[in-house]
């Protein structure tokens, strides 16, 4: 029998379990009263999985991980935590650890948020679990699925390592929202060292919508949009061994700042994606854009090299000022079936005038509707 410690608001409280109760045997907390409870030094390290319920009456469960609270999933377990309903997760520090593999499973999640969920992340770190012997894949540090939400504002989050293939370091897909700024983001290697198999940083697919404020994103591949998602990234670093940003399905990515450094193809769009470029600098020692199948590349900007509208040539480089005054020269590969356009955009100075305006706009209206 297991004993953990876990301190409620002025109480502490003693929840007794059993080791072999749910989760495949591997010993699991349930939390599911509607309080608040709190990880942190005085009950650490705590060593089982945990799940997260709404209350009767569909009152929410809140779980904090501030510093110094470490969580680490048994071997062979699916996950760390995992949140149902509309529970909310908080972690402001502290370390949280996915389930390492067993031989007849992979590494399993840091933190999975499904249902309605709330995921809070500021600080600490999130590690999905490495693989076990002879199996192939890692786990993600963040996986969220199923309507949850999800904010990164701070913190490390890092993929497992998997025996082929390493873990990216969030998944989210499933109608999830997500926004992320202020944080590190990293794929779990591959041991075979091959870069397309390391994890990416961010993967965003099936009906998923994200945003992307700043952060720094480590992987193999950098992010990956897919399926019916839409991502906007406005600034932060990506940091790619292979390819930087990749569009697939029916997806649509929208950058607008920041710095995607990576090896092969900086933005490569697949399917009927569709990618938008206002801004951001793109840094590869390959071919910096790659539209593939009946994808799309719009560019935004003034003074190109060539003229507005679409681009005949399959290859060649593309020169101009980007909507955010980024002076560019990349170089495009595009099948006959794909397209690239070229759009022209306020000059620099009246987008930047154009954007403080209009979140001037939504502040406004945000304001009389608090005063309502």
């Amino acid at each position: 029998m297991r004993i953990c410690v876990v301190r409620f608001p002025g109480i502490c409280c003693l929840l007794v379990f059993f080791a072999l109760c749910g989760n495949e045997a591997y010993g699991e907390m349930i939390l599911d009263d509607g309080g608040t409870h709190t990880i942190d030094a005085s009950n650490s390290p705590v060593d089982n999985g945990i799940k997260v319920y709404d209350a009767a009456g569909d009152v929410p469960t809140t779980l904090r991980v501030v510093d110094g609270g470490e969580v680490n999933a048994p071997t062979g377990a699916i996950e760390a935590i995992r949140l149902h309903d509309a529970s909310v997760l908080d972690v402001t520090g502290g370390s949280i650890r996915g389930p390492d593999g067993s031989s007849t499973r992979s590494g399993g999640y840091a933190v999975h948020g499904l249902d309605n969920a709330v995921v809070n992340v500021s600080g600490g770190f999130l590690h999905g679990g490495d693989s076990g012997p002879d199996r192939p894949f890692g786990g993600q540090a963040m996986w969220a699925n199923n309507d949850a939400t999800v904010s990164i504002t701070g913190g490390e989050l890092q993929g497992g390592i998997g025996q082929s293939s390493g873990a990216s370091a969030a998944w989210v897909g499933g109608g999830v929202a997500i926004r992320i700024s202020n944080a590190t983001l990293s794929g779990g290697e591959s041991p075979l060292a091959n870069d397309k198999l390391d994890g990416r940083a961010l993967e965003v697919v099936i009906d998923a919508e994200a945003r992307v404020y700043s952060g720094t994103f480590n992987g193999g591949d950098g992010m990956l949009a897919g399926f019916e998602t839409t991502v906007s990234m406005y600034d932060g670093t990506v940091n790619a061994r292979d390819e930087g940003l990749i569009t697939n399905g029916n997806a649509v990515f929208s950058l607008f700042g920041g710095d995607i450094n990576s090896v092969d193809h900086a933005v490569h769009a697949y399917g009927d994606s569709v990618f938008n470029i206002f801004g951001g600098s793109l840094n590869t020692t390959a071919i910096e854009i790659r539209a593939e199948d009946d994808s799309t590349v719009n560019i935004f900007g003034i003074d190109f090299n060539y003229p507005y509208g679409p681009i005949d040539d399959t290859s060649g480089t593309i020169t101009g000022t980007l909507s955010d005054a980024t002076v560019m020269a990349y170089g495009f590969l595009r099948d006959i079936s794909a397209s690239i356009y070229l759009r022209e955009a306020p000059e620099p100075s009246t987008f930047v005038l154009l954007s403080v305006g209009i979140l001037g706009l939504f502040v406004c209206i945000w304001r009389r509707r608090s005063l309502r």
